[in-house]
């Protein structure tokens, strides 16, 4: 047995076993070969080959995630700077827009220096229009009263003219200043107020029913206010009729406050509309119109009389524009909002309370005159609120508390300016087939209804007795109010 033992001194079958297992040991080598690539690239020593293959696997996997956040990082990056672009872009245009704003401020800066110098140069022509036809109606007088007083006869006929002779420079003096005062633009002079200025209209009063003139405060029977003499009507000059004074009363609410001031007016006819040049043509024509005695309002409803009825019916409070309310006229409220303030007002009241029609409305308005405004043929410095009254309350940008002015001779305030206020009637553009008895042009389909007095931001020209606006009933702005009449 001995020759058969290797250098080893192994045996035959010893030398068979060992060869025997080396495919084995060659299989284990291969599995162990990831695990030790994975060790010398990672550091960590796996515990098992599967682990190993796993730990492969999410490194292949971080790798792939890597590369995506890469991408999308530099697709950001990108996105970036073409917001920083937008962004720059969008400075420049800014800095244009402050160029130009501050380019356009300079420029209202100029138009408005260069509309107080026009306000300015406007006043004064009114002034000396005012004069012009305050000379032109003397003038108009006496030679009327030459044509009524003088004589025949040779000696009457020479003092006749030589007063004629007199007179005729300054007749052509007149004549010259009028076609100025036309050329400059005063269109408030038209024929209803200049060429045809009436003196302070009569109201008759209806048979039973109390004239203007004086009542005391227990309601005694007023004085009949006598008729003008030594002068028609027509040649009159133009200015406001005396004050009358009139009966005043206010209506005991439920809860035991008081209603709105009220003033009682008699019946009487009067020249609505106008005919003149300075009048729109939805003015047209001036018809006469007799209305019955009546009740309106001494003052625009106030937000203080508003407010107490919203409250107390849960109603929509008006807004005030941050002008203030209590005294303020109440404004932001519709025809069907004032329709409501009256129905609520008669019922606690027990009286008929309501919007006054449009010819109540202009009777009121003018207490008692036919010229343009109810103080005379134009506009004048502290009668009222409005874009180019001159007056100092906030420049006419805003309202003012009710009572600020002067009233009317009819004792009735704000009915030129502050606010425009609703009349019952429906809008239509003239006077054709309207009614003469003073009652509601009130006829199906409705789309407009008629506002009356200027108002706030409206120029002086919409605050003529005669000026007519109209407003859809659902209509809620800035400076459109009422007030509200009463049935006797």
């Amino acid at each position: 047995m001995a020759e058969f033992e290797d250098e080893d001194n192994r045996t035959p079958a010893a030398h068979l076993t060992e060869q025997g297992r080396q495919p084995a040991m060659v299989g284990a080598r291969a599995k162990q070969e990831p695990v030790r690539v994975h060790v010398q690239a990672t550091g960590a020593e796996p515990r098992t080959p599967a682990e190993a293959g796993r730990a492969a696997a999410e490194r292949l996997a971080l790798e792939q995630e890597v590369t995506a956040l890469r991408r999308a990082i530099a697709g950001k990056d990108r996105t970036l700077d073409s917001i920083s672009l937008e962004c720059r872009r969008l400075e420049d245009a800014i800095e244009d827009e402050h160029t130009e704003a501050e380019a356009l401020r300079k420029e209202a800066e100029t138009l408005r220096q260069e509309l107080e110098r026009n306000t300015a140069a406007l006043a004064t022509e009114r002034k000396a229009a005012t004069e012009l036809e305050r000379d032109f109606h003397e003038l108009r007088v006496r030679l009327l009263n030459v044509h009524r007083h003088g004589v025949t006869g040779p000696a009457a006929g020479g003092r006749t003219r030589g007063f004629v002779g007199y007179l005729s420079p300054f007749l052509i003096g007149v004549v010259v200043g009028l076609a100025v005062a036309a050329a400059a633009g005063i269109g408030y002079l038209g024929v209803d107020g200049l060429l045809r200025p009436p003196s302070r209209p009569q109201v008759a009063a209806e048979p039973g029913s109390p004239a203007p003139g004086s009542v005391s405060a227990a309601g005694a029977e007023p004085a009949a206010v006598p008729e003008p003499s030594g002068i028609e009507k027509d040649s009159a000059p133009n200015q406001a009729a005396e004050p009358t004074v009139l009966r005043t009363l206010r209506d005991r609410l439920s809860d035991g406050s008081m209603g709105p001031l009220m003033v009682a007016l008699p019946a009487g006819g009067f020249a609505m509309g106008s005919a003149g040049l300075g009048g729109e043509r939805d003015e047209r024509p001036e018809h006469q119109v007799r209305v019955g005695g009546f009740l309106i309002g001494a003052n625009e409803v106030t937000f203080a009389d508003y407010d107490r009825f919203a409250r107390a019916t849960g109603r929509r409070l008006p807004g005030d524009f941050g002008w203030g309310r209590a005294r303020r006229p109440v404004v932001d409220v519709s025809w069907g909002d004032a329709q409501a303030y009256a129905q609520w007002l008669s019922r606690q009241t027990g009286r008929h309370y309501r919007l006054p029609s449009e010819a109540e409305w202009e009777y009121a308005a003018r207490g008692g005159t036919q010229s343009a405004y109810w103080w005379g043929v134009g506009p004048e410095v502290g009668r009222a609120q409005c874009f180019d009254c001159g007056t100092t309350w906030d420049d006419g940008r805003s309202t003012v508390p009710v009572g600020s002015f002067e009233p009317n001779p009819y004792g009735l305030h704000d009915t030129a300016g502050n606010v425009l206020e609703w009349t019952a009637d429906c809008y239509r553009p003239s006077y054709e087939g309207a009614p003469t008895d003073g009652t509601a042009w009130d006829q199906e389909p409705c789309p407009a209804r008629v506002a009356r007095g200027g108002a706030f931001n409206k120029p002086a020209k919409s605050m003529r007795s005669a000026a007519r606006a109209q407003f859809a009933p659902d209509a809620r702005v800035n400076m459109l109010g009422f007030r509200l009449a009463r049935d006797e």
